[in-house]
């Protein structure tokens, strides 16, 4: 289970695109059977993540350094909008993503992420982000930088 935290500073990927569903999270063929816990990360983005011939999309943003060892996710509008696949939040946890930064998310996800394994210590929601943090978290972000987020259990 993640430790809690109200403060976090780690390298950031960032996943821009808008509407993307628990199903681009992860499969829901890589659940059926499989729902065990630490046997998800593998599986997180895959269809982004793989190739069809199973090799690394050396095109994807998390296969690139210093982004393998992101912590944080700046994403798009609508993250993780879709089913309610609470396998969804586990995958991401278990690949090491420990914070989402983004402009708005699925219900459903929000409330997952608040619902397993302490991950309420793991999202910060953010009505909009305002273009002047935008731009600052895009340069640190295509420099291979760190960025620091404060983490919220309230709804902002």
């Amino acid at each position: 289970m993640p430790k809690p935290f109200d403060k976090l500073t780690a390298i950031a990927a960032p996943i821009m695109r808008s509407n993307i569903d628990t199903d681009v999270i992860i499969r829901i063929e890589r659940l059926v059977g499989n729902n065990i816990r630490g046997t998800l990360g593998k599986w997180a983005f895959g269809s982004l993540r793989y190739l069809p011939d199973g090799s690394e999309n050396p095109a994807f943003i998390l296969n690139r350094e210093p982004y393998r060892q992101a912590e944080i996710l700046v994403t798009g509008p609508n993250f993780g909008c879709g089913s309610s696949r609470e396998g969804a939040v586990w995958s991401l946890q278990e690949m090491g993503i420990r914070a989402i930064i983004g402009s708005g998310f699925g219900d459903i996800f929000f409330a997952n992420c608040f619902q397993k394994g302490g991950s309420a210590s793991i999202l910060r929601r953010r009505r909009s982000l305002r273009r002047r943090d935008s731009g600052t978290i895009s340069r640190l972000i295509r420099a291979g930088g760190k960025v620091s987020c404060k983490v919220s259990t309230r709804w902002r």
